[in-house]
């Protein structure tokens, strides 16, 4: 039998006799009140700070004849909580109690409930006061430090958004919020045009109990929320993730002004869509997230059928105006994250992320009636427009940026093919036998 294991059979004797009622009982409880203090004062206070005071009410319930122990602690880090071990301990039942002093200030206080044995246990519980206030103060100093280390590195990762692929830092940001002191787990949420589609981010066990909220309201339209679930007791790092939100909603801002500046120097003149070079980059922006959430990305290649006739019959000025007319219905029914992107002539492509093949159709469908009516609408009547779209579906048609668009190709082709005026998907990587003719 080890020391600590005869500790507690010597414990166990004492706490029997002195319930027997023992002649020895002054020497009994001095026993007892000693050994107590002596485990308190081994208490470990780089434990998170719950953790260190659900030890300490264990111990006293474990070691002194009382039927339930609560400790409230009430700092300036966090709303006051109650950790209790042993029978529940409500106002009418505390025999005795003793405040918790930190660095001079009221910062809790200890509560025994009935005792098992007929013994004064005033002194006890101002001495076991005294020891955890030594205890807690350095397991809330312990505490603060990771606390401060944590919103640091938080905040640094906020203010440092990536331009190009924000949604990385935001997992990163996620793993760091769930790593704060007590936390057990952490969600974000973004709903922004810098990263695209609506983006959720998860780290660690986001429990529907203890969770803390905040949320900020982002310039223009959009929100920036975060969830962080907290173990009992633990102090929610309130003040720590409205920093790390602050951040965000800064750097969110700079990535749109970054992303504004880039869309001016990347727009076709003519329509005021996309050039090419804007195309590469929402394809590979699309892709890289698509990869990493296993979300789909559909490209959409589409020109207008009949549109030679308009610049032979009424002239190529005529012509623009229906490309602008033709740009405008594209932006009228598309989402603020789908890119669209003139590549020449009259043939325009969109990237749609987190869009899956009914999904794509749909909107195919929508593309095609509402850019042949907006056109068709400033022609004579001798002249009808109409589209044909050509879909390719990433994983399905292809991997990578060039093996989509070559598919969307051959789907537009295939559409032409078939009659115009319609609807085809790209067949999948591993299908033989080309395209699926979606709709007319």
């Amino acid at each position: 039998m080890g020391a600590l294991d005869r500790l507690a059979v010597a414990q166990d004797r004492a706490l029997q006799r002195l319930r027997e009622g023992s002649p020895d009982r002054d020497l009994l409880v001095q026993l007892l009140e000693t050994a107590c203090l002596l485990e308190l004062a081994k208490l470990d206070a780089d434990l998170d700070l719950a953790s260190c005071v659900q030890s300490a009410a264990d111990v006293i319930t474990a070691m002194f004849p009382v039927s339930g122990c609560s400790i409230v602690l009430d700092t300036d880090d966090g709303a006051p909580w109650t950790t209790e071990s042993g029978a529940p301990v409500i106002e009418a039942l505390v025999r005795c109690r003793a405040p918790i002093t930190i660095d001079g200030a009221a910062a809790g206080e200890l509560r025994l409930g009935p005792l098992t044995a007929e013994l004064e246990a005033s002194s006890f519980v101002v001495a076991a006061a005294g020891q955890l206030a030594s205890t807690f103060g350095r397991a809330l100093k312990a505490e603060r430090l990771r606390r401060a280390a944590a919103t640091a590195t938080a905040a640094r990762l906020a203010a440092e958004l990536d331009d190009d692929v924000p949604a990385d830092s935001l997992e990163a940001i996620a793993n760091q919020l769930a790593a704060f002191p007590g936390a057990i787990g952490a969600e974000l949420v973004v709903d922004h045009p810098a990263v695209g589609p609506p983006l959720s981010v998860r780290a660690g066990r986001a429990d529907e109990e203890y969770r803390l909220v905040l949320s900020r309201d982002l310039s223009g339209s959009g929100l920036l929320a975060a969830r962080v679930a907290m173990s009992p007791g633990a102090i929610a790092p309130e003040h720590a993730l409205g920093e790390v939100l602050d951040r965000l909603v800064g750097s969110l801002e700079r990535i749109a002004r970054t992303q504004q500046l880039r869309r001016e120097v990347e727009t076709d003149p003519l329509t005021g869509l996309g050039n090419r070079r804007r195309l590469d980059r929402a394809l590979a922006a699309a892709l890289h997230r698509a990869r990493r959430y296993g979300e789909q990305v559909a490209v959409l290649l589409l020109d207008l059928d009949g549109f030679k006739a308009v610049n032979d019959t009424l002239g190529h000025a005529a012509g623009d105006r229906v490309l602008r007319q033709a740009a405008r219905a594209v932006r009228r029914v598309s989402r603020g994250y789908d890119e669209v992107v003139r590549l020449g002539g009259d043939e325009l492509v969109i990237v749609s992320p987190t869009t899956e093949l009914i999904g794509a159709i749909t909107f195919a469908e929508i593309l095609r009636s509402t850019i042949a009516e907006t056109c068709s609408a400033a022609l004579p009547s001798s002249i009808v427009i109409t589209v044909s779209v050509g879909i390719a579906l990433y994983p399905d048609s292809g991997d990578d940026a060039e093996g989509l668009l070559r598919a969307a190709d051959g789907a537009l082709y295939g559409a032409k093919r078939e009659g115009k005026d319609r609807v085809c998907v790209a067949s999948a990587n591993d299908q033989p036998g080309g395209l699926k003719i979606a709709s007319r």
